[in-house]
């Protein structure tokens, strides 16, 4: 049974520890300061639509509050073991906005098990999923150190629709993850936000995901990030390469940088050579340079696929120590390369 005088005396406690008046809490929460008189007097107690917010200004659990007390040290609770859920509650409540679509395909929102997507079109008589994981590799790592949050999730977004585009698919649907060892709100509603605004551009949904806090696994300030897609194509259209034959004709669309992978490579280099990071590149400096995200290609290429003519497509996602060029042989649809270009 709750007993109000002990709450009260609680929330008393914790708002002179954080150096707040009555006056003070109240405008944190937008209601009156006599609301708070009554709380420390045991008159009444916090209603539930307004718990969740006294416990992140008094930076505490919901059971503390209700509790009149902080937990037992040498008790066993997820705040204990570095997970605040009153916390994580509240960043969930932030996520929600960015997962909000007009597509009505989208068959529920943040909260339930799973997603649901509708995957009936009129227009394909024999639909194929395409699926897709993707991450973006080490590259992250230099995005969260520049800053550059809300970019590495067009990366990685914008690789993940690149890849199933080259089988002829349409983008649908994206699953993203995020593990980190403490959850710090902006940085999980930037990661959120960059998503969403990725799929937007890429003509398709962020319908859902996990956040997985894993602080004795994961270092503090380590975020990683995955996700994956679901597209659709008609058996018919699929684009997978065994169409190509003699004489068909190579077109390649340019990147605008280094793309996602190889980044590896890059912090060896820069480690190596620090200075390289103050250079100027086309009036860019190296940071912003390698951080231009990776370029999407689905608006540049969607309308031919229903014209029938490309028979095969490759996604070039990292550099290696030569660029190519080549030809088509026929039998066994491969390239044979006539040249070569060293430029690393």
């Amino acid at each position: 049974m709750l007993d109000s005088i002990k709450v009260g005396n609680f929330i008393m406690e914790k708002r002179k520890a954080l150096g707040l008046t009555q006056q003070q809490l109240a405008d944190k929460l937008n209601i009156s300061f006599q609301a708070i008189s009554k709380w420390e007097n045991g008159t009444t107690y916090p209603n539930i639509e307004i718990l969740r917010d006294l416990a992140i200004v008094l930076e505490v659990s919901v059971d503390e509050i209700l509790a009149g007390s902080e937990k037992d040290v040498e008790g066993l609770s997820y705040s204990k073991a570095g997970i605040d859920i009153t916390y994580t509650d509240s960043i969930k409540k932030e996520m929600s906005k960015h997962l909000e679509t007009k597509d009505k395909r989208v068959l529920n929102g943040l909260g339930p098990f799973a997603s649901l997507y509708d995957i009936k079109f009129a227009e394909i008589e024999n639909p194929v999923l395409v699926l897709k994981a993707e991450e973006p590799g080490s590259k992250q790592k230099l995005a969260m150190e520049y800053g550059y949050t809300e970019s590495i999730c067009h990366d990685m977004v914008n690789h993940l629709v690149n890849d199933i585009i080259v089988m002829g698919a349409k983008p649908l649907a994206v699953l993203d993850t995020i593990v980190c060892g403490n959850a710090e709100k902006d940085t999980i509603k930037s990661l959120v936000k960059g998503v969403s605004e990725a799929c937007r551009e890429n003509e398709c949904s962020l319908v859902g995901g996990e956040t997985s806090i894993q602080p004795l696994v994961v270092e503090s300030g380590v975020y990683v990030l995955t996700s994956s897609i679901a597209g659709i194509v008609e058996k018919s259209k699929v684009i997978d390469g065994t169409a190509i034959q003699k004489g068909d004709s190579v077109l390649a669309i340019a990147s605008n940088g280094l793309h996602t992978n190889g980044y590896s490579l890059i912090r060896l280099l820069m480690d190596k050579m620090p200075q390289i990071k103050l250079d100027k590149i086309d009036g860019l400096t190296f940071i912003e340079q390698i951080m231009k995200p990776h370029t999407p290609y689905y608006k540049s290429i969607k309308d031919l696929f229903d014209r029938d003519i490309i028979h095969g497509m490759a996604h070039i996602s990292q550099f290696y120590d030569c660029y190519e060029i080549g030809i088509i042989e026929e039998g066994e649809h491969k390239v044979v390369f006539e040249k070569r270009i060293n430029w690393l």
